[in-house]
Formats: C-alpha cells, structure tokens, sequence
C-alpha cells in the first residue's frame, strides 16, 4: 500500500493517481521526505490556500448581489414603474449600497450591473415623475377650463 506524498492519503499500489488530491504517480512516497519515513510535513505546502479552487486554480471573483437586484429592478422599472415607483428607488438604493461593497472589496464583480441598475433606476423615476407633472398640470388647466365654463 502506497501514501501519497502530497496529503497522505492511502492508495493502492497500481494506483496512477491520487484519489484525494489528483497528484501523479511520481509523488507516490518515493522521496526522502514522505510519509512513510516519518515525516508529516507537507512537500509542497499547505494542500488547502486561500484563494484556490480545485486543483489549485485561482477562484473567480463573484458576482455583488445587490448589483444584481440593482440592474433587474432597474429593467422592471421599464415596464412596472407605475407600481408606486418602488422598482425605481430600489433600483437606485442598490446600485448605491452594490458600488459603495464593490469598492470596498476587490474580489467582487459587477460595478458595470450597479451602474447600469442605478441609471435605469434614475432615468425611469424622472420620465415618470414628469409624467405625473405633466398630468397634474394638464389635470390643473381642465379643471380651471371646466369650473370657468359653468
């Protein structure tokens, strides 16, 4: 029965890889320092670091949850803003809060989705809050047209 060098799972003889960590064959206690000796410290260093996914590879940077709510409630916003222009404040809030988190941490993504979501946001709350002026003041003028006529 053979140890792997690396982490010091136990595997079998024929075996061409290590079923824990994916080392070849070659690092299969055949040093000087392997497990079989009596040494426990790891060749290579620490099999587990920060900031490596399987294999070792670099983690991807994920993705700010609120940049994500900020651009879809800015997209709803196009088409539902007449729900008491909640889509479009919430829009500008998250973009607000996902670009202050973004900054602040480099390991997030999605500045662009924060902008994107926070000027949807404001541009659908000032067309509808000149549609609402704009209907107040025509509501004004047909009102002041009809209290005239009588």
């Amino acid at each position: 029965m053979k140890k792997c060098a690396y982490c010091g799972a136990d595997l079998e003889d024929s075996a061409g890889y290590c079923t824990r960590c994916g080392r070849p064959a070659e690092s299969f206690g055949n040093y000087a320092g392997s497990y079989e000796n009596g040494n426990t410290s790891q060749p290579y260093g620490s099999p587990y670091q920060a900031n490596q996914g399987y294999y070792g590879g670099p983690v991807p940077a994920r993705y700010n949850g609120m940049a994500i709510a900020s651009l879809v409630l800015g997209i709803v916003s196009i088409f539902f803003n007449a729900l008491y222009l909640v889509p479009s404040i919430l829009a500008i809030i998250f973009g607000v809060m996902a670009r202050s988190q973004i900054s602040k941490n480099p390991n997030q993504q999605g500045a662009g989705m924060a902008v994107a979501g926070l000027v949807l946001g404001i541009v659908f709350l000032a067309i509808y809050l000149i549609v609402i002026l704009i209907a107040l003041v025509a509501g004004s003028y047909a009102w002041n047209f009809y209290l005239s006529a009588l």
